[in-house]
């Protein structure tokens, strides 16, 4: 009868290098990777417990000015692409991407949605890693999901801006600005001058 193999638990070997940028302009995503390898699990052993894959931000260049959106680049693909019967799409169709929903724990946030003048809809898989959640946000879809990002560009919970939108801040390099008015009713076709926001208010509250 032979020998039982001993029961070995896997370990994890060293974090692979970064890979390139997922972009080549503006913000992007870069993936590391490690394997359950030292040792590999056997004998009935445990697999690796843990993160197999780490993300950082990466910051290539400027892309250029007027540039489309990331989100529109992945739909813009579709322009022109052959049908099933292997006839040419109609040229006159452009995509233009949407969002299916603005709340970052939804799991539609961060799939490919495009839609043309035409009202046809294109629903694709995940979008390319380093794709804005939203239009203007700073958070980042990875992996299909929505994560978090500083304003300091890192991933995971980290800097914020304060009031006066300075990463990190203290809320000292601005000032507040308060004015307090009543306005006589109008008739409800009217357009009233409310208030006039200071020309680089980072936030304002109406009451």
């Amino acid at each position: 009868r032979g020998d039982i193999p001993a029961k070995t638990d896997g370990g994890w070997g060293k974090w692979g290098k970064f890979q390139e940028c997922s972009r080549t302009c503006g913000v992007g995503i870069q993936v590391s990777r490690r394997k359950c390898e030292a040792p590999s699990p056997s004998g009935g052993g445990r697999y690796c417990v843990g993160q197999r894959e780490r993300f950082r931000v990466c910051s290539t260049k400027h892309c250029p000015e007027k540039s489309r959106e990331f989100r529109d680049d992945q739909c813009h693909i579709f322009n022109h692409r052959k049908q099933s019967n292997g006839r040419l799409a109609d040229s006159s169709i452009t995509w233009k991407a949407v969002y299916e929903t603005m709340n970052v724990s939804d799991p539609g946030i961060c799939r490919l949605t495009c839609i043309s003048k035409k009202t046809q809809w294109i629903v694709g898989t995940k979008v390319i890693d380093g794709t804005r959640c939203f239009s203007g946000s700073s958070d980042y879809c990875i992996n299909g999901e929505c994560v978090h990002a500083g304003c300091d560009g890192k991933l995971g919970p980290s800097a914020v801006e304060d009031a006066c939108r300075v990463c990190n801040g203290d809320n000292s390099t601005c000032e507040r600005v308060a004015d307090t008015r009543s306005y006589p009713q109008s008739r409800s076709d009217r357009k009233n001058l409310i208030a006039k926001i200071p020309k680089g208010s980072a936030l304002y509250r109406m009451v």
